[in-house]
């Protein structure tokens, strides 16, 4: 573990919208590169991941902290998201080609009012290219829907630059 990361038993300090300070206790402490590995994916560096004793926003299932370069997971974050944030932690710090950011402007103008699939309509994928590519790879109905429409393959070709899968 590098020397810079927190230990267990550090706390976090998160901040509310209502500007009240919280201190969470870290407890568990690993490599997000090994979770990468363990879900198929290639993270290239050591990126820490903090297991906190307790939820540090009740809207978040789990976060990619960029300011940190860190995961930050409660005892009830998804494996989903966990999958999810771990591609946060791999693209954010690779610069999106152009072929990548002209695919997400013609998702976003061919599907404006959100994607319908099944009673649900999706709107994630429009925040920001961020989520786009998360998304991507780890919303079911969201690939469900980009391969239904034909499009599934030309978000892989996109998106090949981030060696994300392992080959």
């Amino acid at each position: 573990m590098p020397p810079q990361w927190k230990k267990v038993g550090d706390s976090l300090v998160f901040i509310d919208g209502n500007e009240v300070e919280r201190k969470i206790v870290i407890v568990n402490v690993e490599n997000a590169r090994t979770l990468a590995t363990q879900e198929g994916f290639n993270l290239t560096r050591d990126v820490p991941v903090y297991h906190l004793q307790e939820n540090f926003n009740r809207y978040a299932n789990g976060a990619y902290s960029n300011e940190m370069d860190a995961l930050l997971f409660h005892p009830g974050t998804s494996e989903t998201t966990k999958r999810h944030e771990i591609i946060h932690a791999i693209e954010c710090k690779q610069e999106v080609t152009p072929e990548l950011q002209m695919f997400f402007e013609k998702i976003v103008a061919l599907f404006p009012d959100g994607i319908e699939y099944g009673d649900l309509t999706f709107f994630n994928y429009k925040k920001n290219i961020h989520e786009f590519l998360a998304d991507g790879f780890t919303h079911r109905y969201f690939i469900a829907f980009l391969k239904e429409k034909g499009l599934y393959e030309e978000f892989l070709t996109c998106t090949n630059y981030l060696h994300v899968l392992k080959s």
